[in-house]
């Protein structure tokens, strides 16, 4: 976040868990993300793009969208990806 220009977006595709931890909550506090967009379902990813390795319903994990705007204060909204 430090690098980036006030009012730049960033976006990242990622765990919900990572919202959880004590050594995060001092980074959430200064950066709050804008939005999180939670997938309803568990998602199957692959890896590296070989979608071919992916197990029927062997992998899927639940995942989400954090959106950050650099420089915003206010409260985070959550929202569901049906």
């Amino acid at each position: 976040m430090d690098i980036s220009d006030e009012g730049t977006k960033i976006v990242m595709f990622l765990k919900p868990t990572f919202l959880e931890g004590k050594r995060r909550e001092s980074f959430f506090q200064a950066n709050p993300p804008l939005k999180i967009h939670v997938f309803s379902f568990r998602a199957s990813v692959a890896k590296d793009g070989d979608f071919t390795s992916i197990q029927v319903n062997g992998n899927a994990i639940a995942y989400a969208w954090f959106v950050w705007e650099k420089g915003y204060k206010g409260e985070t909204v959550v929202d569901w990806i049906n």
